[in-house]
């Protein structure tokens, strides 16, 4: 599936499943879920696929800038609630590890290490030590993400590092299937947003 499916289908479905309660923990929700329905793409190899790089990098980053810029002028105290669970240092500690875990992504054949049960467990558990209230939108995209590339032909490297690579083959990458997807991950995610904030 393209990337604007796969980050709307994995806001949708943090949403959906998680049901923020208030503007805080909906920015936190919509945050992590960018970056996990996008971080599964950084082991992204062709020349063609190093523009989708761009922009996974380039949606994380906004989705962190977006969130600090709300934090900040709604005063949502996002600092002081993340620190609950996990001290500064400890945070920092976490968070090299799962830069760490992606540049070794980077390294690994596309739908490999990225796309499978340990890429998820190990990415998802530093995030879960370094800032418990964001795994489980991280865990849930980044999960929705793997789900949506089996409906493609090609196959992933589930049970990384086996060869042994699963697809149920039922649609190209970007076809049609592609785009009912992205509209419908569209209209639940803003459907998502309005249902938390009301």
């Amino acid at each position: 599936m393209t990337g604007k499916t796969h980050f709307v289908c994995g806001e949708a479905l943090a949403l959906c499943l998680l049901h923020p309660d208030s503007p805080r923990t909906l920015v936190l929700c919509l945050g992590a879920a960018a970056v996990g329905s996008v971080i599964p793409d950084v082991d992204v190899t062709t020349s063609t696929s190093h523009r989708e790089l761009v922009r996974i990098v380039s949606v994380a980053g906004a989705a962190l800038l977006l969130g600090w810029a709300l934090n900040t002028a709604f005063q949502l105290g996002i600092e002081r609630f993340l620190l609950r669970y996990a001290g500064a240092q400890e945070m920092a500690a976490w968070a090299v590890l799962f830069l760490g875990l992606c540049v070794f992504g980077t390294t690994q054949p596309h739908r490999s290490f990225m796309h499978s049960l340990m890429g998820l467990a190990l990415l998802t558990f530093c995030v879960w030590r370094g800032a418990e209230p964001l795994a489980g939108a991280f865990f849930i995209a980044m999960a929705s993400h793997i789900l949506l590339d089996l409906l493609n032909r090609r196959g992933l490297r589930l049970l990384y590092p086996s060869r042994w690579s699963w697809s149920l083959g039922l649609c190209p990458a970007d076809g049609v299937a592609d785009r009912v997807l992205c509209a419908v991950g569209g209209v639940l995610t803003a459907a998502g947003v309005v249902v938390c904030l009301v």
